[in-house]
């Protein structure tokens, strides 16, 4: 579908008034850069954002679809226990300097360079296999990030484990709140 000059006008204003924040300093120009670059690089990013698309048929144990949340992205990574048959380790995401990184950030870093993108189905499975996770990661929260549910006010989530106790629990995490050093990535041992 082409857009109309009415359409390609909006999307212009848009443009231009994002740009004069980022002049103002009232937004960083590199997560800008790196929004619109996401933007410009996948076709349905407006449809996955705005739950146009029909809901994916995945399985979840904790079915977020039944309290009206919209599953936005759904890691294909391998089955969980196939993906940690050697175990789990927890990767820090925090930089040099650092005391804590927005959500969204957090969610870049995982799938990027440290490679621990690891989604519901592999949280649920540890939550199942509780002894298959290390003592000495009771301290954390564990963020699974590859993946995103939207509530019904719009925020973005991301499943995490935390140990209560003796025993974890599945909650969600809004990706627009800061995650700290008490949070971590999990990812197979190698």
């Amino acid at each position: 579908m082409v857009a109309t000059t009415e359409q390609k006008a909006r999307l212009l204003d848009l443009v231009t008034n994002v740009l004069e924040l980022t002049r103002d300093g009232k937004r960083d120009a590199t997560e800008v850069a790196s929004v619109l670059q996401i933007i410009k690089d996948d076709r349905r990013f407006a449809e996955r954002l705005l739950g146009l698309t029909a809901t994916p048929t995945v399985s979840f144990k904790r079915d977020m679809h039944k309290e009206r949340w919209t599953l936005l992205e759904d890691v294909q990574d391998p089955d969980p226990e196939t993906a940690f048959v050697n175990g789990l380790e927890s990767v820090p995401f925090l930089e040099n300097g650092e005391r804590r990184i927005n959500g969204e950030e957090l969610v870049l870093r995982a799938r990027g360079k440290l490679r621990a993108n690891y989604g519901q189905r592999h949280a649920e499975y540890f939550l199942e296999h509780q002894e298959k996770i290390p003592h000495e990661l009771r301290k954390y929260y564990l963020v699974f990030t590859g993946t995103v549910w939207r509530d019904r006010v719009g925020h973005r989530g991301v499943p995490c484990l935390y140990c209560y106790g003796e025993r974890w629990d599945l909650l969600f995490y809004w990706l627009g709140n800061d995650f700290r050093s008490a949070d971590r990535l999990p990812r197979p041992r190698e």
